[in-house]
C-alpha cells in the first residue's frame, strides 16, 4: 500500500511540474516534433526501446506530415491535418485516425505529449541521438582485447538502446593467457561468472561449446561486441562493451 501511495505522489509531482500552456503560438507549434521518449510507471525510456522512431511535422495552415517507424522495417509516411484548441493539438491522418497531444513545458523542456500506440509518448523538437552500430574489425590483434570493458549498448530485433535505459550494467574482464588464448570474466551486479577460456582466431575471441559458441569481436570503434553463434547462425541479441579509461 505504501509503495502505491508513493507512486501516486511521484506521478502527481510530475504532473505539477509540467505546465500545459494555454495559448501556444503558431511559431511554437509549426515545426518537426521528434519521437523522444515513452513513459512507463513514471520513468522515461527512449522511443527506440519501443521500436518507435520518426517525427510529426506541423505545418502552418493545418497540414501535417509524419513519418513513423514501428520496428526495424515498418515505415509509415503519411499526411493529414491538425487543429489546436488551447494547448491541445489534434492530429488526423488521411484515413481519419486521430491522436491528441498536449503542448507542455517545464524548466525549458518543451514537449508534445499523448497516447500513441498504447504508450504515453513524448515528442520534442530536438532529434534523438542516433546510435550507429560499429562494424567488426577482422584485423584486430589479440593484445587489443586485454583490459576491462563496461556494458554500454544492447541491440536486438533491429533496435539498439543504451544499457542504462534498462537498468543493465556489467563489466567484462579480459586477460591474455597465451599466444592465442585469453580468459574472460563477466561481472553483472553481485553476479560474477567463472573464468571462461577463449581462443583467438579470425580477429575474435571464441568460447566454443558443444552446439554453440560465444564470440567476442573487437569493432572499428574500439568496442567489443558479444554475440552467440548457434549452428552457424549469429544471434539477434548483441551486447556492446566499451573499454575503461
Amino acid at each position: 500500500m505504501t509503495k502505491r501511495i508513493v507512486s501516486l505522489l511521484i506521478a502527481a509531482l510530475i504532473l505539477l511540474s509540467l505546465t500545459a500552456l494555454a495559448d501556444p503560438t503558431m511559431e511554437d507549434l509549426t515545426r518537426k516534433w521528434y519521437f523522444s521518449a515513452v513513459r512507463v510507471e513514471n520513468t522515461e525510456y527512449s522511443c527506440s526501446v519501443a521500436g518507435l522512431n520518426g517525427y510529426i511535422e506541423l505545418v502552418e495552415g493545418g497540414v501535417v506530415n509524419y513519418s513513423m517507424t514501428d520496428g526495424p522495417d515498418a515505415v509509415d509516411t503519411q499526411t493529414g491535418s491538425w487543429t489546436v484548441d488551447g494547448s491541445v493539438v489534434t492530429v488526423t491522418d488521411d484515413a481519419g485516425a486521430q491522436i491528441t497531444l498536449t503542448y507542455m513545458t517545464a524548466d525549458g523542456d518543451v514537449r508534445l505529449e499523448g497516447d500513441i500506440g498504447g504508450y504515453v509518448t513524448i515528442l520534442r523538437t530536438d532529434p534523438p541521438e542516433e546510435i550507429v552500430l560499429p562494424e567488426p574489425d577482422p584485423n584486430a590483434e589479440l593484445a587489443a582485447y586485454e583490459g576491462s570493458w563496461e556494458l554500454s549498448h544492447v541491440a536486438a530485433g533491429g533496435v539498439t538502446v543504451k544499457a542504462s535505459e534498462f537498468g543493465l550494467s556489467g563489466t567484462l574482464y579480459v586477460q591474455l593467457t597465451g599466444e592465442a588464448e585469453a580468459s574472460i570474466r563477466l561481472e553483472a551486479g553481485s553476479d560474477t561468472s567463472n573464468e571462461i577460456a577463449t581462443v583467438f582466431r579470425d580477429g575474435a575471441l571464441w568460447h566454443d561449446m558443444d552446439e554453440k559458441s560465444d564470440k567476442y569481436q573487437l569493432c572499428d570503434d574500439g568496442s567489443i561486441a558479444l554475440s552467440q553463434i548457434v549452428d552457424g547462425d549469429e544471434s539477434d541479441l548483441v551486447l556492446f562493451f566499451t573499454k575503461r579509461n
